[in-house]
Parts: C-alpha cells; structure tokens; sequence
C-alpha cells in the first residue's frame, strides 16, 4: 500500500501547503504498515512537518502491548512521538489543556481537549456530551480554563500539573537562562 493508496495524498497535502506546518497523529493497531513506513520516511525529509504522533488506542486495550513494537521500529525517526494513553487520572479542577488545546466540534462548540469524549466512563456512547462543552467558538476568548474536576479520566494532567506551576505567582525563580 502507498501515500497514494488512502483517502488523503499526503504528499500533496505537504508540497501544497509549505507554510503550514503539519502533524499527524495515529492510533496505534497492527495495520497499514507500509503506508506509515511511507509517511515516517516523508516526514523526516519534510520541513513543514513537525512530528508523527503515535498514540495507544483507548477503545481496545488489546492493541496496547504494539506500542513497543512502534517504539522499536521508529526509535531512530526524529519526529516520531509515542505518547501513551493507559495511564489517566482523575481532572483538575483548573484545566489549563483546555485553554491551549481545546476541541471544537462542526457545529462550533468548543470542549477541553480532545479526549473528553472518554472523560465520563459511564459515556459507553463515547458522543461529546453537554456536560462538557465550554462555550460556541466565537466566545471561547472570553472564557474560563475548564473545570477538569468532572472527568473521571484525564490524560493531560502532567500538563496540568506543570501550567499550574508555571501560572503560579509565588515562583521561586521567575528570570530563566
């Protein structure tokens, strides 16, 4: 199977746009190899790429045990990000991930993070709910970090953890070299 094979060209959408900078995200299954060989290879000689992100899939921890066999295969790619999703934590109550890297649906609405949809584990649907949207887009400058308290999985705490740090006022060392 090649770049060509599947829905989106990769290439084109590279060349097209060398402006942009681009990522790719992928849930880790055992399936397409050769089309993510293609697209690994594509990156790093591509300027406008930033990284491929690989990902545990949430939905069949069966699959979890393939992320070593990824790490291993593109252990030496310089844009390949193995970012793992079985660990999680109960939310914050401020969600500074919402305000950095929020989800807004096609009707506009605007959610914490891309995750949310996994936040309630009585949500078997796994829909976006109401319980959980933010704001429409057009007002998300006036609004508040989100109240993570609600989401009974979170997976950015640790960068929660560290905005909090960051945002406090009582750092020690405000000045860095």
């Amino acid at each position: 199977m090649s770049i060509t094979d599947k829905h989106i060209d990769v290439n084109r959408l590279i060349n097209d746009m060398p402006n942009v900078d681009i990522g790719f995200s992928y849930v880790v299954r055992d399936e397409c190899w050769d089309y993510l060989d293609d697209i690994v290879e594509l990156s790093e000689t591509s300027n406008n790429v930033t990284h491929i992100r690989f990902t545990h899939d949430i939905m069949d921890e069966s699959n979890w045990d393939l992320m070593d066999t990824f790490k291993d295969k593109y252990k030496t790619k310089t844009k390949c990000i193995f970012q793992s999703r079985n660990n999680f934590t109960k939310g914050m109550n401020v969600c500074y991930i919402s305000k950095l890297k929020p989800l807004v649906d096609p009707t506009g609405s605007v959610y914490p993070c891309c995750g949310v949809q996994y936040a309630n584990v009585n949500n078997d649907s796994k829909d976006l709910t109401s319980d959980f949207k933010m704001c429409n887009w057009r007002d998300f400058h006036n609004t508040k970090e989100f109240n993570g308290s609600k989401c009974s999985r979170c997976f950015y705490n640790d960068y929660n953890r560290i905005f909090n740090i960051i945002n406090d006022d009582n750092v020690n060392h405000l000045s860095f070299v």
